[in-house]
């Protein structure tokens, strides 16, 4: 709640939280001219539509002062209350002949991740699995579980190497993020390029029934570690239940995916086609079928406000603004990939707001 007459400037949360994302509308109201300094009166009774309010970042060994301006400027300033890192390339310790010449330094990942808690911003890491595993194959190390080696993207489930090679990373990101509530595990995309399976063992197994092994098994050594398991949901929807990101062959296999997952699960829903808002049926199929669910949005303007929109009508978990530009992250991303990163305070907005806002404004 906040008030302001000629007399005074009245800020009140129910908790600390509250109190901070109250004196961020004020920064708002504050108005400057060469004259004078004003605050624009008002009262305002104010509380946020969507629970969870992300947005989705890489790592870089420039990244330590962009991201700090980030959570000052923008991500705090619109109320936004959690950042994924996503950590393929930072300098690990489980295996340093994979770090590249930008990796990022693990002391200035940390000083990121306790920069974004004293803005009551929490951090969950991502680390790919199963496809989109490039990273575990730079500079050409640990091809010998490349599921194809002439093409290294995933890596291969049967080869007995695999899981004492990965694990040790997901316990590796649990003690650098502190425990984190939430550790995101990927598994989008699994079948490109080039299809999936292709080693000879894992044909035994249907690409399906990989898929689901695979994800139950990092979730189990993750639950022991206290960490509750984020993935992406395009792998778990076919044709017709969202305008695109919808990549299971049938929607029985579908359907067979989403059976076999436990209900604690949480499911980052990603589409970035603009749409009405029934058009994103997925994310009501995983609301009703029991999963905490969350909108996952780019950089299109009518994407994030229609999106939001279904993830508000449907008692979505919140919404998770993706930003596919600074793999390599520094603030020249901000020049090169501009609609990426403005479309973050639009996001901000319609996960605070209930569709109040007209993309016009």
């Amino acid at each position: 709640a906040l008030k302001v007459t000629p007399k005074s400037v009245l800020v009140v949360g129910h908790d600390r939280k509250g109190s901070y994302y109250g004196m961020q509308t004020l920064k708002q109201l504050v108005k400057a001219s060469p004259e004078r300094v004003s605050i624009q009166g008002c009262e305002i009774t104010d509380w946020p539509s969507l629970g969870f309010r992300g947005v989705l970042l890489f790592t870089g060994n420039k990244a330590l002062l962009f991201q700090k301006r980030l959570i000052d400027r923008i991500f705090s300033r619109f109320k936004m209350n959690h950042l994924i890192i996503e950590v393929d390339n930072i300098k690990w310790k489980s295996d340093p002949t994979i770090a590249l010449d930008w990796s990022m330094d693990q002391a200035d990942l940390k000083k990121v991740i306790q920069y974004a808690k004293e803005h009551f911003i929490e951090v969950s890491p991502l680390l790919q699995s199963l496809g989109h595993c490039d990273w575990m194959f730079k500079n050409g190390r640990n091809l010998d579980l490349a599921e194809n080696p002439d093409r290294p993207y995933a890596y291969c489930p049967s080869n007995p190497r695999t899981y004492d090679f990965i694990l040790p990373f997901y316990d590796e990101v649990v003690e650098l993020f502190n425990n984190p509530g939430f550790v995101h595990i990927g598994h989008d995309e699994v079948q490109e390029p080039g299809g999936f399976p292709r080693h000879e063992e894992c044909k035994k197994r249907s690409a399906e029934q990989i898929f689901v092994d695979d994800a139950l098994k990092i979730r189990e050594h993750l639950a022991k570690r206290g960490a509750r398991v984020m993935m992406w949901g395009d792998m778990m929807l076919a044709k017709g239940d969202a305008p695109d990101a919808t990549n299971a062959e049938s929607p029985d296999k579908a359907r067979w995916i989403r059976d076999q997952l436990p209900k604690d699960v949480v499911i980052t829903d990603w589409h970035y086609a603009p749409g009405k808002p029934e058009e994103f049926k997925s994310l009501g199929i995983f609301i009703k079928e029991g999963h905490d669910a969350i909108a996952s949005t780019w950089f299109t303007p009518a994407n994030i406000e229609a999106f939001s929109k279904q993830a508000k009508q449907l008692g979505a978990m919140g919404l998770l603004q993706t930003t596919w530009a600074g793999f390599n992250s520094h603030e020249g991303n901000l020049k090169e990939s501009f609609p990426q990163f403005s479309a973050m305070v639009l996001a901000a907005e319609y996960a605070w707001n209930s569709g109040k806002t007209s993309l016009e404004d």
